[in-house]
């Protein structure tokens, strides 16, 4: 069976190395403390489905050989020290379904490639640095369950592209800097539990949306800046067990 081999260095300047078949199907490196890394030999690992470089200390990383497999279903790069990263050669993973970034350094993310991810089912960029994020790649993404982008640096997010999210389970916005959020494009999102809008800037918001929403049982609204918040559309909801609305302290 024909082997690759994949070379790191780690923190302190040791260079090392993994081999493997190039039938193997996943690729664990992480918590090793990878500081950069060559993947280019996994792009002869065509039943690759799972690579986790998560929790080591990469600046940087590129993905060009993942565009070779094209049956990978889970990405996990959070925990790093990402400052930039190129998502394009996922256009063509088709069947990716989990892509995982959080706790790294990004102060920007291009999210096109994943218009070509339909069945990506969770999407993490949380813990980065993120002050804008166009959100328009994932009205393609129709199986989307899980959303997260809490402690990112966003003051502005525009939702529209989410009404196509008919699946959508988790939206997680905490830790933000928003000062207005339209939740009219979630009123499609009949599958919806959880909504994390907490510890954001926010001074007023319109609950009508959700009311149809009838599978919510978490909304979390507690330390912003809201005065005077109408609760009405969401009394009726029955599966509803948290609502915070705890006024930020000043």
């Amino acid at each position: 069976m024909p082997s690759v081999k994949i070379a790191y260095k780690t923190k302190d300047g040791q260079y090392k190395t993994v081999n493997f078949d190039t039938d193997t199907t996943a690729l664990h490196i992480n918590g090793s403390g990878v500081a950069s890394i060559n993947l280019g030999p996994l792009s002869s690992c065509l039943k690759l489905h799972t690579v986790d470089l998560s929790s080591n200390i990469l600046t940087e990383v590129d993905l060009a050989a993942l565009s070779s497999c094209q049956r990978l279903e889970r990405l996990f790069l959070g925990g790093n020290q990402l400052r930039i990263i190129d998502l394009n050669p996922l256009s063509s993973c088709p069947k990716l379904g989990v892509l995982e970034l959080w706790e790294n350094s990004l102060k920007s993310l291009d999210l096109g490639p994943l218009g070509q991810c339909k069945v990506l089912d969770t999407l993490d960029i949380s813990r980065n640095a993120l002050t804008n994020v166009d959100l328009s790649p994932l009205s393609s993404c129709a199986a989307l369950k899980t959303i997260q982008l809490w402690e990112n640096k966003l003051k502005t997010v525009d939702l529209a592209p989410l009404s196509a999210c008919i699946l959508l389970e988790e939206l997680d916005l905490g830790g933000n800097q928003l000062q207005k959020l339209d939740l009219a494009p979630l009123s499609s999102c009949k599958m919806l539990h959880t909504l994390d809008l907490r510890k954001n800037n926010l001074r007023d918001i319109d609950l009508g949306p959700i009311r149809s929403c009838t599978r919510l049982t978490r909304l979390d609204l507690s330390d912003n800046n809201i005065q005077d918040l109408d609760v009405t559309p969401v009394s009726s909801l029955k599966e509803l067990k948290i609502l915070g609305l705890r006024k930020r302290r000043q």
